[in-house]
């Protein structure tokens, strides 16, 4: 039997029930392309029962491969990207989270691409996003999201209104495409031989938002698999993101310095940068990505300083964060200027309307 085009991988810890309709929407995207398309699940050493989820699945389905293996513990979320790409055997290895739902036109048109371009080594596709506490809280009603996505016949996306070649490869890095710099892992296909031929110390994956190699790993792998390669851009949705339900973020009733976001944002991704300029990103979309970094660190690094050192509060990951090296990559940056003006308009219009508020009552 020939080996699958496509590698549909899903590293999974707990998230039962989201698991179950990303899975769902996986297997119904699938069909059709049975043979081209395979999907795999890694089991970071899950408590909830992600192993029976995926046995009902497998046996209600049994023409779609669903391949499933189970950390002996929880290594970390990187070091199950890792071995989830590990565990594939598709020429072309697609990530998604079990908070991510991949489209059935999405599948389709992944697939078509890497059959009618095979100079190509990486796909970025567009995404839509869905509000998770609108299905999965206590009092959701309605649908289930493998309803509403499978009746959603558009989803709008952000970046680029076309699809065509990028060539080569490092301009897919650019902030205009709206991927964090590839950071959002659910929009790169890519081919699985360059990622594996990538050197990983998979030491360095261990713990989580300290490091690029532990908080992006697939940002690291593609500085140094694919600059200077062949892409293509699809702009049209092929994964719907769920959001209001990643631990790491400022959901479910978390604030912004309760989160991991203050380290994402004042540190790792200007490591993003680092690395990708280590490895030889063309040097225009290096300036572009420190710029819009810039812009990010200026828009949090006042409100940082107020939070930590005037009202004396705690700051998650804040013995990540360094100041000083801060100041040095970012004191000529144009960018970070940009970003600090903005919060202080912001700051002004916000407490102007709360005066104006206040003065109504």
């Amino acid at each position: 039997m020939s080996l699958p085009i496509l590698s549909i991988c899903i590293p999974v810890y707990n998230r039962e029930k989201l698991f179950r309709q990303s899975l769902a929407c996986a297997v119904e995207a699938v069909r059709g392309y049975e043979n081209a398309v395979e999907i795999v699940v890694s089991d970071n050493a899950s408590t909830d029962p992600i192993c029976e989820v995926v046995q009902r699945f497998t046996m209600a389905n049994p023409r779609v491969v669903i391949r499933y293996s189970r950390l002996l513990e929880n290594f970390g979320a990187a070091t199950n990207v890792l071995e989830v790409v590990k565990r594939a055997s598709g020429e072309f290895c697609w990530i998604i989270g079990s908070d991510d739902f991949v489209l059935a036109a999405g599948v389709s048109d992944v697939v078509e691409i890497i059959r009618n371009r095979p100079d190509i080594d990486f796909i970025s596709v567009g995404f839509g996003s869905l509000s998770l506490p609108d299905y999965v809280s206590d009092g959701a009603q309605g649908s289930s999201i493998t309803e509403k996505i499978r009746d959603t016949c558009e989803w709008k996306t952000r970046g680029p209104a076309y699809s065509e070649p990028i060539i080569p490869w490092d301009k897919l890095v650019d902030p205009k495409y709206n991927n964090v710099m590839l950071g959002s892992v659910m929009a790169s296909v890519f081919r699985r031989q360059l990622w594996i031929a990538v050197n990983m110390d998979e030491s360095r994956t261990q713990g989580q938002f300290s490091g690029i190699q532990n908080t992006y790993p697939h940002c690291y792998v593609f500085a140094h698999a694919f600059v200077g390669r062949n892409a293509w851009y699809h702009c049209k949705a092929c994964v719907v993101v769920g959001d209001g339900a990643r631990e790491w973020a400022a959901d479910n009733g978390r604030t912004y310095w309760e989160s991991f976001l203050p380290v994402i944002h004042l540190k790792l991704f200007d490591e993003i940068v680092d690395e990708y300029k280590k490895t030889g990103l063309d040097g225009t979309q290096v300036r572009r990505c420190r710029k819009w970094v810039g812009s990010v660190v200026g828009r949090w690094v006042v409100p940082y300083l107020v939070h930590r050192y005037v009202r004396g509060k705690s700051v998650c990951g804040q013995t990540h964060i360094d100041l000083d090296k801060i100041a040095s990559i970012h004191w000529k940056n144009i960018g970070f200027y940009e970003g600090v003006a903005r919060w202080i308009v912001r700051t002004f219009i916000n407490r102007v309307k709360r005066f104006r508020i206040k003065s109504l009552i």
